[in-house]
């Protein structure tokens, strides 16, 4: 499971808006998940894949984590959300490019699509991090 992650949320569609309850969670229509041999390289290619969501403000509605995951800790990167136009596309494949594809086990996938319903309803950037054994929360929302 995930037992680190840093999350960042970027699109400022305004959905989320509605209560906390716990409804079901479609599966993002876009989802790359990456692997790295090294924490620096995750942390690399997070930072950069960050800053181009930023850049495309409005256009984008994409998370962007930074997890670690099994027993041996290895850092990963994972995108998901709404897919992406053409140029953000690429420019994102180009940002993850030396990281390993990864099928996300299904219960960290769930876990990260609750973080993204979470911080949906926070605002339209959210950034927060957590540590082992810390389960965290999100800021609340801005009124």
């Amino acid at each position: 499971m995930c037992l680190c992650h840093t999350t960042k949320r970027v699109g400022n569609q305004g959905r989320g808006e509605g209560g906390g309850g716990k409804e079901k969670l479609r599966r993002p229509s876009y989802l790359d998940a990456r692997r790295y041999p090294s924490f620096d390289e995750a942390e690399r290619a997070y930072v950069e894949s960050q800053e181009i969501i930023r850049r495309e403000g409005s256009t984008a509605d994409l998370f962007v984590y930074r997890v670690l995951l099994g027993p041996a800790l290895e850092a990963h990167v994972v995108v998901l959300g709404d897919t992406p136009k053409k140029k953000l596309l690429e420019e994102l494949q180009r940002s993850l490019g030396t990281g390993d594809h990864v099928e996300l086990d299904p219960a960290v996938l769930e876990h990260l699509m609750e973080r993204r319903r979470l911080a949906e309803q926070t605002g339209p950037w959210v950034e927060a991090q957590y540590r082992p054994g810390n389960a965290g929360r999100l800021p609340r929302r801005r009124r």
